[in-house]
């Protein structure tokens, strides 16, 4: 193995060895005001992405838009509801079937919950 040492012959400017630092100082400045640029728009961009796939996601929302109950002299009571089901998402549904569950408090205490199937009569519960 050989090894050379040389000394390099002096310069005549030794403003350029103190400028060198200064440079490279400012460069990377620059590099970190670029990087950070970047991880903001990194940022926005996953934020954004993220709220796409959440509207892709299948859901329905189901809200109680009206109700009436009605009751004739000596007959049972009557209840209509007004149900509205809203598809939010980018992705198409079709609601097949539903069920409508009531629960209710009898006068003796006891609780109750019937379940009501989902059938079309006609022009349904109109509200005015």
């Amino acid at each position: 193995m050989l090894l050379v040492l040389a000394q390099l012959p002096a310069s005549s400017d030794p403003g350029w060895t103190q400028g060198v630092p200064v440079a490279s100082a400012a460069v990377a400045l620059l590099a970190l005001l670029v990087a950070l640029s970047n991880r903001n728009t990194s940022r926005r961009a996953l934020a954004l992405s993220m709220q796409q796939e959440e509207r892709r996601a299948a859901r329905l929302d189901v809200t109680l838009a009206n109700s009436a109950s009605w009751r004739r002299s000596g007959a049972s009571r009557w209840v209509g509801f007004n149900i509205l089901a809203v598809n939010p998402t980018d992705r198409d549904a079709t609601i097949v079937g539903a069920d409508l569950h009531i629960a209710y408090t009898l006068p003796s205490g006891q609780t109750m919950t019937v379940k009501v199937g989902h059938r079309i009569t006609g022009e349904g519960f109109r509200a005015t």
